[in-house]
C-alpha cells in the first residue's frame, strides 16, 4: 500500500500565487488522502499586510485535503526558518513529506507521482530526492521511460524521506573542502559548470546556500541521484519579482506558461538503471551549459583581486 506523505507549504503575502498553488494542489489525485501543513509567516514590513490579510481570509476556505494544519507565526521567521520549523513538526510525526513553495502550480498527477516515487525508491540508497519539476528542457523523443535520474536538484515541488534528510550536510567548511579537491572540482564543473561557480561564490562570500546549492554537491559526494519526470509536473510563477529568492526576469513566461502533464495518474513505465542516461545527459548539457563569456565572467568574479574592480564598473554602468 502507498503511504500518502503530508504536504508542507510556506507563505507570507503572495496571495494570488498561494491561492493558485492551493487550488491546483486540491485538484490533484490523492489530495483528499493527504495532510496539508501551512506555515504563514508574520509580515516583516507594511507592504506585506495586504496580501497577508487576503491569505488569512482564504485559509478558512481551504478544503479537499484529509486534514488542514495551519501555523501562523507571531513574529517574522523568514522563508528558511519558516520552512525548517514545519519540517521539524512534520518529521516528528511522519517519515516522509512533500514540500512546495507558494508560487507553484501542479499537474493533476503531481501527488500521485511523488507518493509512488517515495514508495518505489524508499529502499534505494542511490536515490536521495524525488523532484517533480523538469525545467524548460526539451526532452529527446528517443528516450522512452517516463522518468530519469540526475545529480541536480530543483526544489519546485519535491519529496523526501526523514532518514535521508537528516543525513544532509549543511556545513560550509566541509562543503568548501569537498569542492576544493581536484577530482570533485573537476566532476562538478563537468556536470554543472554554472552551479560550480555559483556555489563557489556563495561559499566565498558566506552567502546562504539553499537545497539546490547543497544537494547536487551531496549527490556527487555520495554517488546519489534525484528522480525526475520526463514531462514537468510543476509550473512556476515566481519570476515576477514578488519572491525572496527569484528576481524578475524578462523571459519569465517560459516558466509561467510552461507545458505540464495533464494526466491524473503517473506510471513509472520503463526501468532505467540508477545512473545518468547518456541521451538525457547529452540533452541536459547542451541546453544548460553557460556560454564561454559567462564562464569567463564567473572566473573573474571569483578572483578576489579583480572582483572589486568588476563590481565598481557594474555599479557605474547601473547608475548611468
Amino acid at each position: 500500500m502507498i503511504k500518502y506523505a503530508p504536504i508542507v507549504i510556506t507563505t507570507l503575502n503572495r496571495d494570488k500565487h498561494f491561492i493558485r498553488c492551493i487550488e491546483s494542489l486540491a485538484n490533484c489525485t490523492h489530495a483528499n488522502e493527504s495532510d496539508l501543513y501551512i506555515g504563514l509567516d508574520y509580515p516583516l514590513n507594511d507592504s506585506h499586510w495586504e496580501g497577508y490579510r487576503k491569505i488569512e481570509n482564504y485559509l478558512k476556505q481551504i478544503c479537499g485535503f484529509k486534514t488542514i494544519n495551519i501555523f501562523k507565526r507571531d513574529k517574522n521567521f523568514g522563508a528558511i526558518k519558516n520552512s525548517e520549523d514545519l519540517f521539524e513538526k512534520v518529521f516528528n510525526k511522519y517519515d516522509r513529506l512533500i514540500e512546495t513553495e507558494d508560487d507553484n502550480e501542479f499537474s493533476p498527477n503531481f501527488l500521485d507521482y511523488l507518493n509512488k516515487g517515495l514508495s518505489k525508491f524508499e529502499n534505494e540508497n542511490k536515490v536521495s530526492f524525488i523532484c517533480a519539476y523538469n525545467g524548460i528542457i526539451k526532452m529527446s523523443n528517443k528516450y522512452n521511460p517516463a522518468y530519469y535520474f540526475n545529480k541536480s536538484f530543483v526544489g519546485w515541488g519535491f519529496a523526501l524521506w526523514k532518514n535521508k534528510y537528516t543525513e544532509i550536510i549543511w556545513d560550509y567548511k566541509q562543503l568548501e573542502s569537498f569542492i576544493s579537491e581536484k577530482k570533485n572540482k573537476s566532476e562538478l564543473k563537468s556536470l554543472f559548470p554554472q552551479h560550480y561557480y555559483t556555489v563557489k561564490s556563495k561559499i566565498k562570500d558566506k552567502g546562504i546556500l539553499h537545497g539546490d546549492g547543497i544537494i547536487p554537491l551531496l549527490n556527487i559526494m555520495n554517488d546519489t541521484y534525484c528522480v525526475y519526470p520526463t514531462i514537468s509536473l510543476v509550473r512556476n510563477h515566481g519570476f515576477d519579482g514578488s519572491g525572496v529568492h527569484c528576481s524578475k526576469i524578462e523571459y519569465a513566461d517560459k516558466y509561467h506558461k510552461q507545458v505540464i502533464d495533464n494526466n491524473t495518474e503517473f506510471s513509472f513505465i520503463g526501468n532505467p538503471p540508477v545512473e545518468i542516461d547518456p541521451l538525457i545527459w547529452s540533452t541536459f548539457k547542451k541546453q544548460t551549459k553557460p556560454s564561454f563569456i559567462k564562464r569567463i565572467k564567473y572566473q573573474l568574479k571569483l578572483n578576489s583581486c579583480i572582483a572589486p574592480i568588476i563590481n565598481f564598473f557594474c555599479k557605474k554602468t547601473t547608475k548611468r
